[in-house]
Protein backbone atom coordinates (compact mmCIF):
# COMPACT_ATOMS: atom_id res chain seq x y z
CA UNK A 1 0.00 0.00 0.00
CA UNK A 2 2.84 1.96 0.63
CA UNK A 3 4.45 1.66 -2.70
CA UNK A 4 0.90 1.96 -4.52
CA UNK A 5 0.35 5.56 -2.51
CA UNK A 6 4.31 6.80 -3.22
CA UNK A 7 4.17 5.95 -7.15
CA UNK A 8 0.37 7.74 -6.88
CA UNK A 9 1.92 11.04 -5.45
CA UNK A 10 4.74 10.95 -7.85
CA UNK A 11 2.26 10.63 -11.16
CA UNK A 12 -0.18 12.68 -9.56
CA UNK A 13 2.46 15.76 -9.41
CA UNK A 14 4.04 14.67 -12.71
CA UNK A 15 0.37 14.94 -14.58
CA UNK A 16 -1.42 17.29 -12.56
CA UNK A 17 -3.02 20.14 -14.81
CA UNK A 18 -1.27 22.68 -13.51
CA UNK A 19 1.69 21.35 -14.23
CA UNK A 20 0.86 20.92 -17.79
CA UNK A 21 -1.09 23.58 -19.00
CA UNK A 22 -0.49 23.44 -22.97
CA UNK A 23 -1.27 19.75 -22.28
CA UNK A 24 -4.77 19.27 -23.31
CA UNK A 25 -4.91 15.42 -21.86
CA UNK A 26 -3.26 16.54 -18.63
CA UNK A 27 -6.53 16.54 -16.54
CA UNK A 28 -8.33 13.22 -18.32
CA UNK A 29 -4.73 11.32 -17.46
CA UNK A 30 -5.03 13.38 -13.95
CA UNK A 31 -8.36 11.56 -13.27
CA UNK A 32 -7.31 8.38 -14.40
CA UNK A 33 -4.56 8.33 -12.09
CA UNK A 34 -6.30 9.09 -9.35
CA UNK A 35 -9.71 6.78 -10.45
CA UNK A 36 -6.90 4.10 -10.33
CA UNK A 37 -5.37 4.85 -6.92
CA UNK A 38 -8.80 4.59 -5.43
CA UNK A 39 -9.50 1.30 -7.07
CA UNK A 40 -6.28 0.18 -6.12
CA UNK A 41 -6.21 1.11 -2.02
CA UNK A 42 -10.34 -0.04 -1.56
CA UNK A 43 -10.35 -3.65 -1.10
CA UNK A 44 -13.73 -4.51 -2.61
CA UNK A 45 -13.29 -2.12 -5.72
CA UNK A 46 -9.77 -3.84 -6.36
CA UNK A 47 -11.72 -7.53 -6.29
CA UNK A 48 -14.25 -5.78 -8.24
CA UNK A 49 -11.98 -4.68 -10.92
CA UNK A 50 -9.94 -7.96 -11.08
CA UNK A 51 -13.12 -9.84 -11.65
CA UNK A 52 -14.11 -7.52 -14.52
CA UNK A 53 -10.47 -8.23 -15.70
CA UNK A 54 -10.99 -12.07 -15.45
CA UNK A 55 -14.48 -11.91 -17.32
CA UNK A 56 -12.44 -9.65 -20.33
CA UNK A 57 -9.66 -11.91 -20.92
CA UNK A 58 -12.07 -15.28 -20.61
CA UNK A 59 -14.40 -13.07 -23.45
CA UNK A 60 -11.06 -12.35 -25.16
CA UNK A 61 -9.95 -16.37 -25.18
CA UNK A 62 -12.82 -16.91 -26.35
CA UNK A 63 -12.88 -14.65 -29.39
CA UNK A 64 -9.75 -16.03 -30.67
CA UNK A 65 -10.78 -19.63 -30.09
CA UNK A 66 -14.02 -18.67 -31.98
CA UNK A 67 -12.13 -17.07 -34.89
CA UNK A 68 -9.08 -20.06 -34.66
CA UNK A 69 -12.30 -22.54 -35.32
CA UNK A 70 -13.78 -20.72 -37.90
CA UNK A 71 -10.88 -19.49 -40.31
CA UNK A 72 -8.35 -22.27 -39.42
CA UNK A 73 -5.83 -23.87 -40.86
CA UNK A 74 -7.95 -23.43 -44.44
CA UNK A 75 -7.78 -19.68 -44.09
CA UNK A 76 -4.24 -19.89 -43.21
CA UNK A 77 -3.57 -21.95 -45.94
CA UNK A 78 -5.47 -20.01 -48.24
CA UNK A 79 -2.93 -16.51 -47.15
CA UNK A 80 0.24 -19.28 -47.87
CA UNK A 81 -0.91 -19.83 -51.55
CA UNK A 82 -1.43 -16.15 -51.95
CA UNK A 83 2.00 -15.68 -51.22
CA UNK A 84 3.48 -18.23 -52.55
CA UNK A 85 1.87 -16.96 -56.13
CA UNK A 86 2.77 -13.24 -55.58
CA UNK A 87 6.67 -14.94 -54.62
CA UNK A 88 6.54 -16.29 -58.01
Amino acid sequence: SFKIRQAYKAKALRYHPDERPDDPTAAATFMTIQTSYEILVDASARRAYDDLLKLKHEQQRRHSQISANLYGAGFHAHEESILQKLKQ
